[in-house]
């Protein structure tokens, strides 16, 4: 079955809902939180899709370059601490000052304070795990509302010129339309 209408559509909703999740990590205040997801901007650089082509249709997969995706999109659950070598990245890009527990002053960004505050973040996120943001899920959501005729139509499209061959391709119809 050929879905070439179906195919440019999809493709054409993909390439917003993609825009769409990029815009939604870069934007404070997104999944109600204060501040913006995307520190390095390595994740939502990394957003893409695949779309590909089965026997039952098209199948369009979201996809990310960055490994730490998922748990972005739909949290962490407690129970399981992150590993650390992220989290040190993390503090870095974002030019985290720390500071001392008992004074509340700051303390020096040495590798040893880094990693500690690291190992410190991880705890808590095994201890209570990461809110969900839904930065694909939010996005593909809003883009279908903007984008729902000309999927439809282009499904159509494909259907009819599906029936069409069918008839053609069938002696027996072929005999009856003469």
């Amino acid at each position: 079955m050929e879905l070439d209408n179906t195919y440019k559509a999809l493709e054409e909703y993909s390439d917003r809902v993609v825009a769409r999740a990029r815009k939604n990590l870069n934007t404070t205040g997104f999944a109600h939180r204060g501040r913006k997801i995307n520190a390095s901007k390595e994740l939502s650089k990394g957003l893409g899709y695949k779309i590909s082509k089965n026997n039952n249709g098209l199948i369009a997969e979201y996809t990310s370059k960055k490994d730490y995706a998922p748990f972005v999109e739909e949290g962490r659950k407690k129970g399981k601490r992150p590993p650390l070598a992220p989290i040190i990245k993390w503090i870095k890009q974002k030019k985290i000052r720390l500071q001392n527990k008992k004074s509340g002053g700051f303390i020096k960004m040495s590798d040893t304070n880094i990693k500690g505050a690291a190992y410190t973040i991880a705890r808590k996120i095994g201890r209570k795990g990461t809110k969900a943001t839904h930065f694909y899920g939010d996005a593909m959501e809003y883009e279908f509302k903007q984008l729902p005729q000309p999927l439809g139509e282009a499904l159509v499209k494909d259907m009819e010129k599906v029936i069409v061959d069918a008839f053609q391709k069938n002696d027996n119809i072929k005999a009856m339309i003469k």
